[in-house]
């Protein structure tokens, strides 16, 4: 059995369905001498003559776009619009972020005071007790959380 067409069918099926399907814009224009222009791309000079259809891939109907001055300044004032939002809304995302880093080094700064008071009152009652090797490791604990403290206070200026 010769299975070569087998084969070949079976490639050029995968091929169909591989094959990317889009819409695309077809640009249409006449230039100043008459002649009329069909491109993917619109033309590099303004040209008071062009239109834009869109083609909607699997059917065979072209659709014409409208007066296309009023349709860029359309794109452009819709753009305008969305950035403009973009922007203001970049903006209230990096102050709830500033503020939510604000309240946790809040939230930190008060941790680590109430740790150096239990550390002060540790320290006291060691020195009272003769404890002198615990004391020293209670001020090598302390020396260290006022360090953190130090540094939390000079993030927050």
């Amino acid at each position: 059995m010769n299975r070569k067409p087998l084969i070949f069918l079976l490639w050029a099926a995968v091929l169909c369905f591989a094959v990317p399907c889009g819409s695309a814009e077809i640009y249409i224009w006449t230039d100043p001498d008459g002649v009329k222009h069909y491109s993917d791309q619109p033309p590099a000079k303004a040209v008071p003559d062009f239109t834009t259809r869109e083609k909607i891939v699997n059917e065979d109907t072209y659709y014409e776009g409208r007066d296309d001055a009023e349709y860029w300044e359309g794109v452009i004032q819709e753009h305008k619009e969305r950035e403009a939002a973009g922007k203001i809304e970049n903006q209230r995302l990096r102050e709830a972020e500033a503020s939510e880093k604000a309240g946790i080094r809040d939230q930190e700064i008060k941790k680590v005071t109430a740790e150096i008071e239990e550390l002060q009152k540790t320290l006291r009652y060691q020195q009272k007790s003769g404890q002198s090797t615990y004391a020293q490791s209670t001020r090598r604990k302390l020396a260290r959380a006022k360090s953190r403290l130090e540094g939390l206070q000079g993030n927050s200026k």
